[in-house]
């Protein structure tokens, strides 16, 4: 089994995390998205999504990968009609995290529009920079004094890092990306191996799938709106942050459906 992958450090853990689940052998292809070519401009000034997951797709359909392993919340609101959303998994680590100091008036690096938002709501008077670069990059500019800290999502560095010290951020507040932290497997719809794939899915990643995705297409947001959702597959609750709606940026619901989600969030 052939896997398409982005070249970095946590995109090769994942395709090892889908290995582990598989039991078999998974041969990882390094493909170099568009996002990663263009490391010379931030994520905001791009003007078509799916920039980390593109290359890597059209790959899938020409036949020189059998799958793609992508973080789920770099796919487009819609992919190749040919294209199946083949698996999705590890759903709990969610959050947003803070390495470094939680100070008043401390120097924070992230370049996510929502994150930026987000801040400003935190009380904590944080000054936000700008930041790109891996993981590690971004953590060693914590340790050399360059950022007092940075924010990232827990997932990705629970991957990487499991025995680095962070602080998680209340998802209340740091409402995350939709579908941020999970795994998500693209093959084609005719894949003799969609089976297989299958048999690695959480419920509770699919669920998150269903409720967050419904609510920001029917939003019509994209990945670098500064817009947050999250579906607690268990709890049955949703959280969205929408800066848009100004001094109360946070809705909660308990919901039942993702119809009764994107209705409710909407005011309808």
């Amino acid at each position: 089994m052939r896997a398409g992958t982005r070249k970095s450090a946590l995109a090769h853990k994942q395709v090892k995390m889908l290995e582990d689940l598989l039991k078999e052998p998974v041969e990882m292809v390094d493909i170099t998205s568009e996002g990663d070519s263009r490391r010379d401009i931030s994520l905001d000034q791009f003007d078509t999504q799916g920039i980390f997951v593109n290359t890597l797709n059209k790959k899938v359909l020409d036949g020189e990968v059998d799958f793609a392993v992508h973080s789920a919340k770099d796919l487009p609101s819609e992919i190749d009609s040919d294209l199946k959303i083949a698996a999705l998994f590890d759903w709990e680590h969610f959050h947003d995290i803070l390495i470094g100091k939680n100070i008043s008036g401390a120097k924070i690096g992230t370049s996510s529009p929502r994150r930026i938002a987000q801040s400003s709501f935190y009380g904590k008077n944080w000054k936000i920079n700008g930041i790109r670069g891996n993981i590690d990059t971004r953590i060693s500019k914590v340790n050399s004094g360059e950022f007092d800290g940075i924010l990232l999502s827990e997932a990705g560095v629970r991957r990487l890092f499991p025995q680095l010290k962070f602080e998680i951020l209340p998802h209340d507040v740091f409402v995350p990306a939709a579908t941020q932290g999970i795994i998500a497997v693209v093959a084609r719809k005719d894949s003799n191996l969609l089976g297989k794939l299958k048999r690695v899915e959480a419920n509770e990643s699919r669920k998150r799938w269903d409720f967050e995705r419904t609510v920001a297409m029917e939003m019509g947001i994209g990945c670098t709106s500064a817009t947050g959702i999250f579906y607690h597959p268990i709890e049955g609750t949703i959280f969205v942050f929408h800066e848009a709606w100004g001094k109360t940026p946070v809705r909660k619901f308990k919901v039942s459906t993702p119809a009764e989600a994107a209705r409710k969030v909407l005011g309808d």
